[in-house]
């Protein structure tokens, strides 16, 4: 079994989504107008993010490959074993340096999402913690927008109560909602030979592609009626617009090539797309 050129740039996407978890950090300062936060913080969110989908995967288990990730964990080991070491050290300074002040918050998203990659909310179908699939998407986009959405706020010493941080939470959820729909039905078959059931199974794939869709426009009409409420300004409900129109445009994609790795590379990097396109207009 031999990797093409974008099942490759689709395994590394570790990097592409930890640079998107730590942009979404600065887009959320800009757009919410916080005060400047320590830089560390952001290697922190990039370094934290990266060690977490690498644990996740299991990288440093030895085993016969049976899929393409597995391929790409085995060819690559001694690769990813550095970056992994250089991760932690990194990790390490930047949370002595930026991460004391979020000691109570990461360590409730770090037990959340460690639950759900090694124990408790593990999908499985037997057992006192059984459960479906469903949870899955819930966890991968509380978790997210509490990162990309709540974090920064907490760092820059501001409360999370505030109406309109906790609007800017519920959009960053519609935002990973739309994104993470597509990856389920990517995996829909897998899931049901394995007796997991997630949204695609339940409504079908072309019906998630279209909860996707609303969930975009949601956000979209959302944010502009949020600046009759005083919560935004139109720049940002512009820009949020743009970034929402091209990650549409990516998830219609993905849905006329599910088995092409690079509809997944794009997704997955629309969430540098997404903070680049709002941060950098309005900081222009």
């Amino acid at each position: 079994m031999h990797l093409n050129h974008w099942q490759k740039w689709a395994y590394y996407s570790q990097w592409t989504i930890a640079a998107g978890a730590a942009s979404q950090c600065f887009e959320t300062v800009i757009r919410l107008g916080l005060k400047q936060i320590n830089p560390w913080f952001y290697v922190l969110i990039f370094t934290c993010t990266l060690l977490q989908y690498m644990v996740h995967f299991r990288f440093f288990i030895n085993r016969k490959p049976i899929n393409e990730r597995q391929v790409f964990f085995a060819d690559y080991k001694p690769f990813l074993w550095v970056q992994f070491i250089l991760g932690t050290i990194i990790f390490s300074i930047s949370f002595l340096i930026a991460g004391f002040a979020l000691i109570v918050p990461l360590l409730a998203l770090g037990l959340f999402t460690g639950a759900y990659s090694f124990f408790l909310l593990k999908p499985r179908q037997q057992g006192l913690f059984r459960y479906s699939g469903l949870f899955k998407i819930l966890t991968l986009t509380v978790t997210w927008a509490g990162v990309t959405g709540v974090l920064p706020v907490v760092a820059a010493n501001e409360s999370v109560t505030n109406p309109p941080y906790l609007f800017h939470f519920a959009m960053r959820c519609l935002m990973m909602l739309a994104i993470c729909l597509p990856f389920d039905v990517r995996d829909v078959e897998r899931d049901k030979r394995n007796g997991t059931i997630t949204i695609p199974a339940i409504i079908g794939k072309k019906n998630a592609f279209t909860v996707s869709y609303i969930s975009i426009i949601l956000n979209i009409l959302l944010v502009g009626l949020s600046v009759s409420w005083g919560w935004n300004t139109w720049p940002i409900a512009i820009t949020n617009a743009i970034a929402n129109i091209i990650m549409m445009a990516s998830i219609w994609y993905s849905s006329r090539h599910l088995n092409h790795e690079f509809s997944w590379f794009l997704l997955d990097a629309n969430f540098v797309i997404h903070a680049l396109v709002v941060a950098g207009i309005l900081l222009i």
